[in-house]
């Protein structure tokens, strides 16, 4: 008989490897992926916890939101690698989230500036940051482009974060269970 933290782990190894498999071959991580692992995942926790176990979920997608959207309102994440970790929290629940984020953050990171260094985009970086903060010093309205634009700040470069959401929970899954 297969416990209900077997079907957690199994439901969120599923999830991901889809979820990297299609961000790193189409750029996309898909809304029914989406939706099967928020539907999937609640059904999880009421089976485990009954209404205590929607809370738990409930609490988890929300507090994954949060963490994310800044990222997605900069325009450093989009909007399927945002929703991908509302999954991840869904799956984790509230109690289980916080490692996983900063575990997904730390990856994150790391993984831009491997980007950003392989692109060989680490000059227009600095002047990105350069020129955001300056703007935020200064009260003016800053505009965030992906096109080479003298009027905004330009980006460096695209990356698959569900590979950083991938590795992340598996660290932040991995430190809770030592």
């Amino acid at each position: 008989m297969m416990t209900y933290a077997a079907l957690e782990l199994g439901l969120l190894a599923g999830v991901l490897i889809y979820a990297c498999y299609t961000d790193l071959r189409f750029r996309k991580v898909y809304n029914t992926l989406i939706v099967f692992g928020l539907i999937s995942s609640l059904g999880l926790w009421l089976l485990n916890a009954s209404v205590s176990g929607g809370v738990q979920w409930l609490q988890g997608v929300g507090l994954a939101f949060m963490c994310f959207m800044p990222l997605y309102l900069l325009k450093s994440m989009a909007a399927g690698d945002v929703k991908l970790a509302m999954v991840v929290g869904g799956i984790v629940g509230s109690a289980a989230w916080m490692p996983v984020a900063v575990c997904i953050y730390l990856v994150g990171g790391v993984l831009a500036m491997g980007v950003v260094l392989m692109q060989k985009q680490g000059m227009q970086l600095m002047r990105s940051l350069n020129a955001m903060l300056f703007f935020k010093l200064h009260h003016t309205p800053v505009q965030l482009d992906m096109e080479d634009e003298t009027g905004g700040i330009n980006s460096v470069g695209r990356m698959p974060y569900a590979l950083a959401i991938a590795i992340g929970t598996l660290m932040g899954v991995y430190t809770q269970h030592m």
